[in-house]
């Protein structure tokens, strides 16, 4: 022992950093036994993931997994129902681990959830309890669902009235769901919301309101027990797709058309959201995709402090991949790095938005509706590189699935620190039954990050 207390102390701090990555090899832990999930051919695209440029004395340098998770055997945890399939579900997760599931089916808007130490609760149809109104049984569509840090789950969900619809909220406090309230308070259609939570647990909703091509975008928050809903400048488009920083800024993209070409565009609060306040939307966009063909269907996450959106680009054949786009620069309007393709030449279903997530660390998780050569699910994780652009790990996309056929509407979470992955897409057993299904990683992947030292 004398003789190391008397090497110089850069000689120590690098014999420590050298023991910590031979002892601390990044692994997927697996706690149960599960089948490989890459058996299908796949065209390798050999691209190497690579580190983000610029690491400094005061940030850590993430020491990268090469393996990725292995995935439990898929679960159905919706009702078996031919006559009334499930469709457009979503999944979120609980800081304690509790998983949360909703959909579609027969009209109504269904809920499974799994707590971290039990089972799954059994599918049932959500009935909202409100202290003014007999409780009332959700129906409607396109479902979106998101998670507090207190572990609150937020519900959006698009209701029809006759010829119309309106866009509604619940929430559920471990126990019961409450609410059941109008947020578009809408004359036209209200359709494809969106739900974000901030930094502090606030909700925040967003949608497409009025018919065509390129409805009116607004938002919505709570202030004093009741909806306010803020009118997106002149933005026109749908499917908007909307995300939260740690500063409590909001980042929202969404799908345009122009004539015969849709595009994806981008635009970000004027300030950060403030309790008690209608939200502050600016009055610039940016085109993101900038392609001559359709680009559609956006996501969008924050991977290490700046916005990235996927989508779905029609390409020559009539093919469909997924490509994704990650702003650089220090401040938006953001630089945006060349579209990417991300989904390794396989064509991804019509209709079927890419679903993409994020935690505290780690990289970004990508899922989508493979139609060949395989249909599957298809995942893959993302890494920032030097350059600003997404890069795929390295591996040839992995194959989700429970054996069935017609695999679509992927959804995807992590928990807070990124170090577990949640799915759940639609399934057919090949008799006629759809059904949801849920996979997670085993185990949890571990992310070892070492300090950069220097006096």
């Amino acid at each position: 022992m004398r003789r190391f207390r008397s090497l110089p102390r850069f000689v120590l701090i690098g014999l420590f950093s050298l023991f910590a990555v031979v002892s601390f090899q990044p692994r997927v832990f697996s706690t149960a036994a599960s089948r490989p999930l890459s058996d299908a051919p796949r065209v390798p695209r050999g691209v190497e993931p690579s580190r983000e440029h610029g690491s400094s004395v005061s940030r850590p340098a993430p020491f990268r997994p090469q393996t990725r998770p292995q995935w439990a055997t898929p679960v159905p945890i919706s009702n078996a129902d031919p006559d009334n399939p499930p469709d457009n579900p979503d999944v979120a997760v609980c800081p304690d681990g509790t998983v949360h599931v909703v959909w579609e089916q027969g009209g109504r808007i269904w809920h499974n959830y799994r707590t971290p130490h039990g089972g799954w609760s059994g599918p049932q149809p959500i009935v909202a309890q409100d202290p003014l109104v007999p409780p009332q049984e959700l129906k409607g569509h396109t479902p979106a669902i998101a998670a507090t840090p207190d572990c609150r789950a937020y519900l959006a969900w698009s209701q029809d009235w006759g010829p119309t619809s309106d866009v509604f909220f619940a929430w559920w406090d471990g126990t019961t769901w409450w609410g059941s309230k109008n947020v578009s308070q809408s004359s036209v259609q209200s359709l494809h919301p969106d739900i974000a939570v901030t930094s502090s647990g606030e909700p925040r909703i967003v949608w497409a309101e009025g018919g065509g091509l390129n409805p009116t975008l607004y938002s919505g928050k709570p202030i004093n027990g009741e909806w306010s809903r803020v009118f997106i400048d002149d933005f026109q488009g749908d499917f908007p797709t909307l995300v939260f920083d740690v500063s409590n800024r909001g980042h929202l993209a969404w799908q345009q058309w122009i004539k015969q070409q849709a595009d994806v565009y981008y635009t970000q609060q004027a300030r950060p959201a403030e309790p008690g306040e209608s939200d502050s939307w600016p009055s610039w966009s940016q085109p993101i995709s900038n392609n001559p063909t359709v680009s559609s269907l956006p996501r969008i996450a924050i991977v290490n402090g700046k916005p990235v959106i996927v989508w779905i680009e029609k390409v020559e054949g009539n093919q469909r991949l997924v490509y994704g786009s990650r702003a650089t620069g220090s401040e938006a309007p953001w630089g945006w790095t060349k579209p990417e393709e991300l989904s390794a030449g396989q064509n991804v279903k019509a209709g079927n938005p890419p679903a993409i997530a994020v935690g505290q660390i780690g990289p970004a998780h990508l899922a989508w509706a493979e139609k060949n050569p395989v249909d599957a699910i298809a995942y893959t994780m993302l890494w920032p590189s030097d350059g600003g652009l997404l890069s795929r790990s390295g591996s040839p996309p992995e194959v989700i699935t429970n054996g069935g056929q017609n695999h679509r509407k992927p959804a995807i979470a992590t928990s807070a620190d990124g170090a577990q992955v949640y799915l759940v897409w639609l399934e057919d057993d090949g008799n006629g039954t759809s059904r949801v299904y849920f996979s997670e990683s085993e185990g949890r992947v571990f992310y070892f990050y070492i300090p950069l030292m220097a006096r």
